[in-house]
């Protein structure tokens, strides 16, 4: 399996964005036989059951995230698949440090993901970069506002989409 180096993602991710829908017809007739799989790991905390029972206090910003993750990638998926790529999304719950540290540790190596979106939660953020930075591959914080992931704790694997707490 190709994973994708850190600038080839960030580049298919920009020229999905640049093609936008009005790509879409042409795409859709000259679809490529065999598509390359992109699987990005979604790690955040979650309601979890039929009953939706909370598992900590962050459990409504990580659903809220959870569920903005599916949406783009039904989104994105489809622009993904006009440039080659099967886009795949592997979620999963960490209602604490040590459920992220597993489930990323876990999507990195069995999971094969070539990118981490999560920081929904408190250390979470911390753990989810060590991990990306290890693997060499992007971490996308979503969650954590701390500044210091911005200064002294900088890492060149992180992209920050949540602003920072100086910012607010």
């Amino acid at each position: 399996m190709h994973t994708p180096t850190r600038r080839q993602f960030l580049a298919a991710s920009g020229a999905a964005a640049v093609t936008g829908a009005a790509g879409l017809s042409g795409a859709r007739a000259q679809q490529a036989p065999k598509l390359k799989p992109l699987r990005i790991g979604v790690v955040t905390p979650a309601m979890t059951g039929l009953a939706a029972v909370r598992t900590s206090v962050t459990d409504y910003p990580g659903e809220a995230v959870r569920q903005g993750a599916i949406l783009a990638e039904s989104k994105i998926g489809e622009l993904a698949e006009a440039k080659g790529w099967h886009l795949e999304l592997a979620h999963a719950n960490t209602p604490s440090i040590e459920a992220a540290k597993r489930a990323g540790e876990r999507l990195v190596t069995n999971g094969k993901v070539a990118a981490l979106i999560g920081a929904v939660g408190e250390g979470q953020a911390e753990v989810l970069t060590a991990i990306a930075a290890k693997a060499k591959i992007p971490f996308f914080n979503v969650g954590n506002t701390r500044d210091a992931l911005r200064q002294k704790d900088c890492n060149r694997y992180t992209f920050h989409i949540e602003a920072s707490a100086a910012m607010y």
